[in-house]
């Protein structure tokens, strides 16, 4: 159906007041001349509301487009301040787009929602304290983020001050170093690729967590690719972690639990080996001497050894074995001695 602007202003008009042949109010209280109508542009064909001879509202003839406060509307509702600073809403196929615009420098921008508090958003809050503020009391409820292709849905947080890093949080796609279905977090502050970025995983197929696996899928509930403390680094024993000695985990206090195994890496390392034929054990008499000049056996670290380096548990075992079974040589030797001494 097609409107004809005039007409329609005519009819408008009339409910109110005569109108002359601009379509301007030719009442006794709102004579022609008068700055207060509702009419349209004889060249241009667009409806105008004027009110102390300024065109407060205009629909434009040419384009449909509605205008407050512009008489030039670029947008199908625009609502501008003093024809400059103002607000614009554009439908599309499948979507509204809201912008600010300034006609002054013809530039577009984000429109800005803020309450009068400073600045906040709040979606279901009239009281938001941060920036973007989301409050519901429907169970589950909240943002989503959805990702419609094999890309990742994600969330970036930047931090452009000095030293800042930018992160991203994913849930990955088929198109993602990480692989579809499992869930990382980003380092974008990490050069080279998505390998060394991705700062922690956890797999959509067995839930296994990852810390500083890259994106290795992890093998087991917890894999940290790196060493790991329990505790107070900040303690003595634990100051230089990253720099001093080999180990991989650091507990502080001590471990709770039913069953300890040490894995002995070749047999060269148990003490097998005092039993065979071409070891030597010393005589009593140089383990007398030995014992009276360092106040520990042979083989054994001292007590300071063992508070300045603490003492590898394999190792240690290996090391009471072999002084057993050195033991049980000099018992055996000295039974042998034993009957000797019987039979004369």
């Amino acid at each position: 159906m097609k409107i004809n602007l005039k007409q329609l202003a005519v009819t408008i008009c009339l409910g109110f007041a005569a109108i002359n042949a601009n379509g301007q109010s030719t009442s006794a209280d709102n004579v022609y001349g008068a700055t207060k109508f509702l009419g349209w542009g004889l060249t241009s064909g667009d409806l105008l509301f004027k009110v102390s001879n300024a065109t407060m509202m205009t629909l434009k003839n040419s384009t449909g487009n509605f205008g407050i406060g512009t008489t030039t509307p670029a947008r199908r509702f625009v609502v501008s301040n003093a024809g400059t600073i103002g607000v614009e809403i554009n439908p599309f196929a499948l979507y509204s787009q809201i912008t600010s615009y300034d006609r002054a420098t013809s530039t577009y921008s984000p429109l800005v929602l803020q309450d009068p508090a400073g600045g906040n958003v709040g979606v279901g809050n009239i009281t938001p304290g941060y920036k973007l503020s989301v409050q519901t009391p429907v169970t589950n409820d909240g943002i989503q983020v959805k990702q419609t292709g094999t890309g990742a849905a994600g969330l970036h947080l930047d931090n452009v001050s000095l030293n800042g890093h930018n992160w991203g949080i994913f849930s990955n796609g088929s198109s993602n170093f990480e692989g579809a279905g499992n869930f990382s977090i980003y380092d974008y502050g990490v050069g080279g690729s998505g390998v060394n970025q991705t700062r922690f995983l956890i797999s959509g197929t067995t839930g296994n967590v990852g810390i500083g696996t890259g994106i290795v899928q992890p093998t087991a509930k917890l894999t940290v690719n790196g060493k790991v403390l329990v505790g107070d680094q900040s303690l003595s024993g634990f100051v230089g972690i990253n720099t001093v000695g080999q180990y991989l985990l650091y507990v502080q206090q001590g471990i709770l639990t039913e069953k300890v195994k040490v894995a002995v890496a070749t047999t060269s390392n148990w003490a097998d080996y005092v039993f065979d034929k071409n070891y030597k054990v010393r005589s009593i008499n140089e383990l007398d001497s030995y014992i009276k000049a360092n106040k520990h056996l042979p083989g054994i670290p001292s007590a300071l050894e063992v508070v300045e380096n603490g003492i590898d548990v394999a190792t240690m075992d290996a090391k009471l074995l072999e002084k057993i079974e050195e033991l049980s040589l000099y018992i055996i030797e000295l039974n042998k001695k034993i009957e000797q001494l019987e039979k004369k």
